[in-house]
């Protein structure tokens, strides 16, 4: 069966995603507007709808086929193989081997596929109340806890947010609500035109007529992982030093402008910059690993490792 996921906040929409899926198999294609990415799954289950393998593939541009990024895990038991690639490493990248809870799905934020396999997840422990873990693009786990309100409504909590889901007979996802963020997903039919649309790509460019420059540029961590970003340089006499600040980005996996799906439009990075640079501040703002232009790096990597990368970004 195909459908089309829209996901929108009022009349702004945030991602569309078309997607195929069968008992034991399913595929989609996810497009999303606020990191111009285009994200490709590939899940198989087995009866109970736990994941027994799946590939998800990021890529940004037009067809979401440059800077591609892959991540394949095989189920084992409680663990897995994890076999990342990066089109932008310099080698390939190791297997790793991870931890798996029991039952765990793959989660992909705005992705109703996501959505509809924690519903079929939880059918499958046949409870009105169930424990669902997700298994996240970095190869770390959270709960879901998805209690069943009435025939045709599921409430879903993850880390503190609901999602209130309306669903079929068949317990298939129908449409959502997070009054939290006032995100809605609605499914559509899998020919309906909305599957066509397709994210304006971000511009890091500095606005017409501003007193500094904007470069993309990317460095090189001591670990080997390369971040890509914005550099923000004002205009100033040859030869005079100028301030500099780096832009540290907040918990979860976040682009160099900080955007939100929850806030359409809103930037708050590119708002600093610009702010800072018309004030003859150099400012400095990189993908968090593993998104937009930046590498993944290891499964393994600890909030360390990533202070780490804040500490070759002021070097």
């Amino acid at each position: 069966m195909t459908a089309v996921f829209l996901v929108r906040r009022g009349v702004d929409t945030l991602a569309v995603e078309r997607a195929t899926i069968g008992p034991r198999r399913a595929e989609s294609v996810l497009r999303v507007r606020s990191s111009s990415q285009q994200v490709r799954q590939l899940v198989e289950t087995d009866a109970s709808g736990a994941a027994q393998h799946m590939i998800t593939l990021v890529g940004r541009g037009a067809r979401g086929d440059s800077a591609a990024k892959q991540l394949e895990i095989t189920v084992q038991g409680d663990s897995g193989t994890a076999q990342p690639f990066d089109a932008a490493a310099p080698a390939p990248l190791p297997a790793q081997r991870i931890a798996v809870p029991h039952g765990a799905v793959p989660f992909v934020n705005l992705s109703g596929l996501s959505v509809e396999l924690m519903l079929r997840r939880a059918r499958g422990i046949g409870s009105d109340d169930a424990s669902v873990p997700l298994l996240l693009g970095n190869g770390t786990s959270v709960l879901a806890a998805v209690h069943r309100v009435a025939a045709d409504s599921v409430a879903i909590t993850i880390s503190g947010v609901v999602l209130r889901a309306r669903t079929d007979a068949q317990g298939r996802l129908l449409g959502a609500f997070v009054p939290a963020q006032g995100v809605v997903f609605e499914r559509l039919p899998g020919d309906a035109r909305a599957a066509a649309w397709a994210p304006v790509p971000t511009s890091y460019a500095a606005p017409a007529g501003a007193p500094y420059t904007a470069e993309d540029v990317s460095l090189t961590t001591p670990a080997g992982i390369r971040l890509a970003g914005t550099i923000t340089v004002p205009q100033s006499r040859a030869g005079v030093r100028l301030p500099a600040v780096v832009l540290i980005t907040g918990s979860g996996s976040q682009d160099r402008d900080e955007a939100t799906p929850a806030v359409p439009g809103y930037r708050p990075f590119r708002e600093i910059a610009d702010t800072l640079s018309r004030r003859g501040i150099v400012v400095l703002r990189l993908d968090d690993r593993g998104i937009g232009g930046s590498d993944a790096g290891p499964l393994t990597a600890t909030s360390a490792d990533v202070a780490e990368d804040i500490r070759a970004d002021v070097a």
